[in-house]
């Protein structure tokens, strides 16, 4: 009786709260598509990547060209967990060049659908390396096979400002696998990193996934690592050991 009270109550309530959202949202749009001021239309936008439906994306997607509003729609976009909005950020990559283009692949990578990969993969190797760059850090959040092969791939072919971004992402790439238990997997992005031309600063990080990935291994890596040269490495292997002495 007590449940069947408190929803004849309750529903009502929530009914007219939807209703206040959509009445709302509806507002919302109306300033996006007027001739307000930038400032209204930013507001308009953090609002609406909290109360937003798929009814907002047109809305949203019509401003990613509009320098001055372009963040801000993005950002509202990156939060709806609605397929369109993906797809509106999608479609503008075709649309948009330079920071506003960079800015719509940064906001492709927090959504981290896979849809993303094929358009981002030949951006690795587009000649703006600040496109380039954010091309490598959206597929690293992507993650995934096909993300890794892509950004494998421009290790070795991509330009030197835009190696420290693909490298990190291979290594957060690297570091889900493990995390999701496919040490091998793993294990052979790391060792890829090694084995190519791998920046000092990744190194590290690299040597000690694989170390703590390839178990079967460990103790070579480890006794290579402390009778090498690599000063670095050498002092991530001390490292590691001394974790491992702690835990026991």
């Amino acid at each position: 009786m007590k449940f069947t009270f408190l929803c004849r109550i309750l529903w009502p309530l929530a009914f007219a709260a939807a209703n206040l959202y959509a009445a709302e949202e509806q507002d919302l749009i109306a300033t996006l598509q007027s001739s307000a001021s930038t400032p209204q239309h930013w507001a308009a936008c953090q609002r609406l990547r909290i109360i937003g439906t798929a009814k907002a994306v047109p809305a949203l997607a019509a401003l990613l060209t509009d320098e001055r509003a372009s963040q801000a729609a993005r950002h509202a976009l990156e939060g709806l967990p609605y397929p369109e909005a993906g797809v509106a950020l999608r479609d503008a990559l075709a649309k948009t060049s330079g920071l506003t283009k960079a800015g719509v692949i940064d906001s492709l990578g927090w959504r981290a659908e896979s849809a993303s990969v094929p358009l981002l993969t030949p951006l690795l190797s587009d000649p703006d390396t600040t496109i380039a760059a954010a091309a490598a850090a959206a597929l690293g959040r992507i993650g995934g096979q096909d993300a890794i092969v892509a950004l494998s791939a421009a290790c070795g072919q991509a330009l030197a400002a835009v190696q420290p971004a693909v490298q990190e992402s291979l290594l957060k790439c690297a570091e889900r696998l493990a995390a999701d238990g496919d040490r091998p997997g793993a294990a052979a992005v790391y060792r890829g990193l090694l084995d190519g031309k791998c920046l000092p600063q990744i190194r590290p990080g690299a040597w000690r996934g694989l170390a703590l990935a390839d178990s079967q291994h460990q103790a070579d890596l480890v006794l290579k690592a402390l009778t090498g040269a690599d000063l670095p490495i050498r002092i991530a292997a001390l490292k590691l050991l001394r974790e491992i002495n702690d835990r026991h």
